[in-house]
């Protein structure tokens, strides 16, 4: 059975040019707020992130995925994070579809400017290895006062967490 290739529709593009551009939004947060990596979470809360396996987990899943950590960033919550936001960028630049679906594909590619998607990150994970300790301080400060927040990737939101998580 032969699908025809026919154009998306008007809603078809508009729910998907919203998911797209919500992607796209939730790839930036490395480079519009870093301080969300730095932020200060109570002992008992970064007791809790650094259990032994689920330590190992993470590191087991940096090493095959590749990916790095800045050095700048020492808490298990913000390693934990950083990690998190690349294996959600890289899943959203390899998302295929299927071949009877390329013309989500195209729509998709046209949006999406990878590359200098790419090139804005690496510059932001550069800047956040390379920062000195003021700087270091300057992002914490930002979030001194506010509760412990996780990114809830579907909404793009932040969620604040009781002190005690």
């Amino acid at each position: 059975m032969n699908i025809e290739a026919r154009p998306l529709g008007i809603k078809e593009r508009r729910s998907e040019g919203k998911w797209i551009l919500h992607q796209i939004e939730m790839s930036r947060r490395v480079i519009k707020s870093p301080e969300y990596f730095y932020q200060h979470t109570t002992p008992e809360q970064e007791e809790r992130w650094d259990k032994r396996d689920y330590s190992y987990l993470w590191e087991r899943v940096a090493k095959l995925e590749h990916i790095s950590v800045p050095k700048s960033i020492k808490t298990f919550f913000g390693k934990v994070e950083f990690i998190r936001d690349e294996m959600h960028f890289k899943e959203f630049c390899t998302i295929k579809f299927d071949p009877s679906e390329q013309r989500y594909q195209d729509f998709k590619d046209h949006l999406v400017k990878y590359k200098a998607l790419h090139k804005e990150r690496k510059k932001a994970f550069k800047k956040l290895n390379s920062l000195s300790p003021k700087e270091v301080e300057a992002l914490k400060t930002k979030t001194a006062n506010i509760p412990l927040q996780l990114i809830d990737f579907p909404t793009g939101k932040l969620i604040s967490l009781p002190a005690d998580y």
